[in-house]
């Protein structure tokens, strides 16, 4: 057994109990891939508890990313560590899974057997088209950029070109205790450890979910279904454009706002304003056993517990991968390249514009839909109606070892293991961050802010629009690209950026 002597993990309890904690990376999932295992023996009473496992360097600062909460006993958890490292906390159930974008946690009683879980993002940074959201390691939520619509939810509709803090529902205090934030065209949503869903901006075709069309300039708690209630048992969401989405304990998607195409999947086009359960294919049924859901401008995607993907909405350029382009108001399948079977191992998957991008559990990125500025990376400008593999850059052969994936409007990016950022597409505002604003057809490597080397040490991505954000090991964020209206990099500098700039905002 080797030891990993830079990291250990404790748990945190709130009863008096005892673990024994190994880690050895010589674990192997059955596809071949690597993880590390941690196993831990129990010692004292078994309790319903809540057991946070953080990740701690060997000087004891709590890394980013490492922060899960199991609402149970014993179980294992599957998810992401620092740099999206896998691991497991198995005690005796033989099959492991994991998924590097989502967090999953399946909870193992002698008694219960298989109890639902929860899903959480590790490092949360969202990009809406002109503002961003960012999520700090204590669980306070922070804005900044266009805020027109109330998105940035500080009460003020006064565009921040610095962070500031979102409010509570209530004006007076701030939000707390967020595990996830998504960001929309004009909204913003976040999702509390509870389960409990709460969201701000813009709300012309009901994408808070309020049941209103009611623009909010602080948090409002999206309703249940039928506007009953309120949503709950929420385990991961996600936005884009002008509609939201939610992924529910048990494996099903919710979805509210707009539905002109048939982004909702409910196999209508009618708008909503409460959350309704999107439908099987051809609208028989429920979607059901979904791991992942993200959110394209027009269209939405999921991935499958086994590793399928899942896409709905518009398709005129063949963003849902099933080699038409036909709209689709029911999910379907998204075909395997050459429309050859289904895309399978899929573990991440983002909508753009009218693009979507995946990534395999082969760490290998996958891309269909419009490819009018180079977006889908495969060295043409061709549109695709089912996945061709991402290019690598000068040398011949694909893009791999990429453990994050993001999509903004006519770009996308992709975070390497090794820590740096790769980008390829659309690039008139700089939002590739490779120091021009020339269009690329392949990926490059974010430079430096600098120019002298390489964006390094980034453990999380996003991008929307025209700009891109990334989160670093040290805890700062950067940003490039579109920032000359409304600062959306956070920087306090009304200018767009072609390389990486800080932005005035520490994740601790």
């Amino acid at each position: 057994m080797r030891r990993i002597p830079y990291i250990t993990f404790f748990l945190i309890l709130n009863i008096a109990l005892a673990f024994t904690v190994e880690i050895d990376s010589t674990g192997q999932r059955t596809d071949g891939s690597k993880l590390w295992d941690i196993w831990y023996t129990l010692e004292g009473t078994r309790d319903s508890i809540d057991i946070r496992v953080k990740a701690i360097t060997e000087s004891g600062e709590e890394l980013p990313c490492a922060t899960f909460i199991v609402p149970s006993d014993t179980g294992r958890i599957a998810g992401d560590g620092q740099r999206h490292i896998i691991w497991d906390i198995d005690t005796d159930v033989p099959n492991r899974e994991f998924y590097t974008e989502r967090i999953k946690i399946q909870l193992s009683a002698a008694a219960a057997g298989i109890l639902p879980g929860y899903c959480f993002k590790g490092c949360p940074l969202a990009a809406g088209s002109q503002h961003t959201v960012a999520l700090r390691f204590d669980g306070s939520l922070w804005a900044w950029g266009m805020n027109v619509y109330g998105q940035v939810g500080d009460g003020t509709f006064d565009d921040r070109y610095t962070p500031v803090r979102v409010l509570d529902s209530d004006s007076i205090g701030f939000l707390t205790d967020i595990v996830a934030v998504a960001a929309g065209d004009f909204h913003s949503l976040a999702l509390r450890d509870d389960g409990t869903v709460w969201a701000w901006g813009k709300n012309d075709f009901g994408q808070l979910g309020n049941n209103t069309m009611i623009d909010s300039n602080i948090p409002v708690q999206v309703v249940g279904p039928g506007g009953a209630g309120y949503l709950s048992e929420i385990v991961a969401i996600a936005a884009d454009g002008w509609h939201s989405l939610a992924l529910k304990s048990n494996g099903t998607v919710w979805t509210w706002g707009r539905n002109e195409y048939g982004q909702l999947g409910d196999n209508t086009t009618f708008d909503r304003t409460y959350p309704l359960q999107v439908q099987g294919t051809g609208g028989v049924g429920f979607l059901m056993n979904i791991a992942a859901v993200e959110a394209g401008r027009y269209h939405s995607v999921a991935v499958g517990t086994d590793g399928s993907a899942w896409a709905w909405g518009r398709n005129a350029m063949g963003e849902l991968g099933d080699n038409s382009t036909i709209d689709k108001h029911t999910p379907v399948k998204v075909l395997g390249p050459g429309s050859t079977g289904y895309l399978t191992d899929v573990i991440s998957i983002m909508g753009g514009n009218f693009h979507t991008v995946a990534l395999k559990s082969d760490s290998t990125v996958w891309a269909w839909g419009w490819n009018g500025h180079g977006q889908l990376g495969d060295n043409t400008l061709t549109d695709r109606h089912t996945p061709v593999q991402v290019h690598n850059f000068i040398a011949p052969g694909y893009l791999t070892n990429i453990v994050e994936i993001a999509a903004g409007r006519w770009h996308s990016a992709a975070l390497m293991s090794d820590g740096s950022v790769w980008t390829w597409g659309g690039n008139d505002q700089g939002q590739l961050g490779v120091g021009d604003t020339l269009d690329r057809r392949r990926p490059l490597p974010v430079l430096s802010p600098d120019t002298t080397g390489l964006l390094s040490n980034i453990i999380n991505i996003s991008s929307e629009y025209s700009h891109t954000m990334a989160l670093d090991s040290n805890g700062d964020v950067w940003g490039w690209g579109w920032n000359y209206f409304y600062c959306q990099l956070g920087n306090g500098i009304r200018e767009n950026a072609t390389v990486p700039v800080k932005a005035l905002f520490p994740y601790r």
